[in-house]
């Protein structure tokens, strides 16, 4: 059956990997992820579960959510990095079952709330910060320019609007959604977090070695391995609730070659912030200088 689509209408329907369209409607969604299309429609991976579908209209990945809960099914655009995904950004806005999005930050900042200013004027003048404290959970160091590929990343895709974003959100903010990056040649932090780091990649690559004459790389073997920051889950614990985000690691065929659940510290950025003897890293700031500029585009106070 064919289900027509109607400009500015919600998503109703969803294509699946044979290209039939399906009613996005509960029996027919369990049926698709549980019997007919099972291996297509979900990867299942370490603490979650994503399933996935396409739009009937633009063809891009979507997200089905509300798969096994009492309220109804819906599904919404994502950028799982895949070749379907591409040029996501620009099929994403034409695609007329796209629910309306927000603009870029850079062009709305002097309109928005006072949250909204605050996270701006934080990225603007702690962007060095939050790099030291996504490095501090990841343990990886974070390089100039990988900072600025994240910078970069967050601001074509949004993820500044992430909707529960606050100030002690926004190390971990950059780090999802993002494109993938080489993991062999990174350097390896010497704390505690660069240890915890190493012996989780060890499991995935028992020849991971760490080359200290080359400041700390990690050897892998293979150059084209990658990684990214795509997923979040909390898991509650007995005195509240633990939040992750997830480093998937890939291989050149795109396959999956686990997940490394990184523990997030949101107090750290939080100290980080009002550390009195923290030493500003001018170039990473720059970096914020030159993709940023200060709300109502007037002078950043100082």
């Amino acid at each position: 059956m064919d289900f027509e689509i109607e400009k500015g209408k919600s998503m109703y329907s969803v294509r699946a990997g044979n290209g039939r369209i399906y009613p996005l409607e509960r029996e027919t969604i369990v049926d698709l992820l549980t019997n007919t299309l099972k291996k297509d429609c979900y990867v299942k991976k370490e603490n979650r579960t994503v399933y996935r579908l396409w739009c009937p209209s633009c063809g891009l990945p979507v997200r089905i959510s509300n798969v096994f809960s009492d309220n109804r099914p819906y599904a919404s655009h994502w950028n799982d990095g895949s070749e379907e995904s591409k040029d996501f950004d620009y099929r994403f806005k034409k695609c007329p079952l796209a629910k309306p999005t927000k603009f870029d930050i850079r062009a709305r900042v002097s309109s928005q709330t006072p949250e909204i200013k605050e996270i701006y004027e934080i990225i603007y003048r702690y962007f060095d910060r939050m790099m030291a404290a996504l490095s501090r959970t990841a343990g990886i160091y974070i390089s100039i320019p990988f900072a600025q590929q994240l910078l970069e990343d967050a601001l074509k895709n949004k993820q500044l609007y992430y909707f529960y974003q606050t100030k002690e959100t926004l190390p971990w903010t950059f780090a999802l959604g993002t494109t993938r990056y080489y993991l062999a040649g990174r350097r390896v932090r010497k704390d505690d977090a660069g240890k915890k780091f190493f012996e989780k990649i060890k499991k995935i690559f028992p020849e991971a070695q760490i080359n200290t004459a080359e400041r700390r790389k990690l050897e892998l073997g293979r150059r084209d391995i990658q990684f990214c920051f795509n997923a979040h889950w909390t898991q509650k614990v007995a005195n509240g609730i633990e939040e992750y985000i997830g480093m998937d690691i890939f291989d050149s065929q795109n396959h999956s070659l686990g997940v490394i659940p990184i523990l997030v510290d949101r107090a750290l950025f939080s100290n980080y912030l009002h550390k009195a003897d923290w030493i500003d890293n001018v170039s990473l700031k720059k970096i914020a200088e030159t993709h940023l500029s200060p709300p109502s585009g007037k002078e950043a106070p100082d």
